[in-house]
C-alpha cells in the first residue's frame, strides 16, 4: 500500500513538473503548427539549420539565413529562441514566434504572422497579408512594409515607420512610436486620437514634475538649513532626471499620413 502511494506521489510530481516546463516554453494560448517547421529551442534551431543546410551559425555576425531557395516550408514556428536568424526573400503561409528574439524578416510575403511575448524583431520591405498580431510584444520594429491587418494587444515600445496599414486595431498598448505611416481615413482618425491622448497624459505629467521641480528650487533658495538644502537638492536632481525622458518621449510622438483606398496594393 505504501509503495502504491509513493508511486502515485512520484507520478503527480512528474506530471506537474512536465506541465511547468511546458508553460515555460509555450505561452498560454499559443499553438505550434500541425505541419511545417516547428522549432522549440536553440538546440532545435541548430539541428534544423544543419539538416536544411541554412547558412550561418546563429551569431550576430553570422545569423542563420532562411530563404525560399534553401528550403521548402509551408509554415514555420519559432519558440523560445534567442539565436540570430534572418528570414528573407521568402513566401511563407504562416509564421509564428513565441518568446523569441534577434529575428530579422526582410523582403518576405507572409499570409499570417503572430508574435507573442517576443522582442528585438525587425520586419522590413515585406508584405503581410491576413492578420499580423503583436501580443505582449515589445521592441518590435516594422518599417517600409504593407501590413493589411495589424492587431496590437498589450504591446509596448514598438516602432512602426513608413508602413501602409489599411486596418489597425490596438488594445492595452501604449508607448509605441508611429512615424511616417500611411493609414486609411478611419485608422488615421483612430491613431490620431490615441496619440492625442498620449500627448495630453505625457504633457500633464511633465507639467506636474516641472511645478514640483520649481517648488523645490524655491524652497532651496528660502531655506537656511544646510541639511534641508541637501535633501531638497537631491530630490530636485531626481525630478530633473524624470523630466528629461518625458520631454524626449513627447518629441517622439509623431503624426501619421492618410492613405486613400486606391493606394492599397
Amino acid at each position: 500500500m505504501i509503495t502504491i502511494e509513493i508511486f502515485l506521489h512520484i507520478f503527480i510530481l512528474t506530471k506537474h513538473q512536465l506541465d511547468v516546463d511546458r508553460k515555460k516554453i509555450v505561452p498560454k494560448g499559443f499553438k505550434p503548427y500541425s505541419i511545417g517547421i516547428n522549432i522549440e529551442s536553440n538546440e532545435d534551431l541548430r539541428e534544423s539549420a544543419k539538416k536544411r543546410k541554412w547558412h550561418g551559425n546563429g551569431t550576430k555576425k553570422s545569423p542563420f539565413i532562411i530563404e525560399s531557395q534553401d528550403t521548402n516550408f509551408r509554415d514555420i514556428c519559432l519558440i523560445h529562441t534567442n539565436l540570430f536568424v534572418v528570414i528573407r526573400n521568402s513566401k511563407v503561409i504562416g509564421l509564428r514566434i513565441a518568446k523569441g528574439q534577434n529575428i530579422t524578416i526582410q523582403n518576405c510575403k507572409i499570409n499570417d504572422l503572430e508574435l507573442v511575448s517576443s522582442t528585438l524583431i525587425t520586419i522590413s520591405d515585406s508584405i503581410l497579408y491576413g492578420r499580423t498580431r503583436l501580443i505582449r510584444a515589445n521592441q518590435i520594429t516594422l518599417r517600409t512594409s504593407m501590413i493589411y491587418y495589424l492587431i496590437m494587444s498589450s504591446s509596448f515600445n514598438n516602432t512602426l515607420s513608413d508602413c501602409k496599414i489599411p486596418d489597425l486595431r490596438m488594445k492595452l498598448s501604449r508607448e509605441n512610436i508611429f512615424k511616417g505611416n500611411e493609414l486609411s481615413d478611419r485608422e488615421h482618425k483612430k491613431i490620431s486620437q490615441f496619440l492625442s491622448k498620449e500627448v495630453k497624459s505625457t504633457l500633464s505629467a511633465l507639467i506636474i514634475w516641472i511645478i514640483l521641480l520649481l517648488s523645490l528650487v524655491v524652497l532651496t533658495i528660502l531655506s537656511s538649513d544646510p541639511f534641508m538644502i541637501g535633501i531638497i537638492s537631491f530630490f530636485s536632481v531626481l525630478i530633473a532626471l524624470t523630466v528629461i525622458p518625458l520631454i524626449k518621449y513627447c518629441r517622439k510622438l509623431s503624426s501619421v499620413k492618410k492613405i486613400s483606398p486606391n493606394e492599397i496594393s
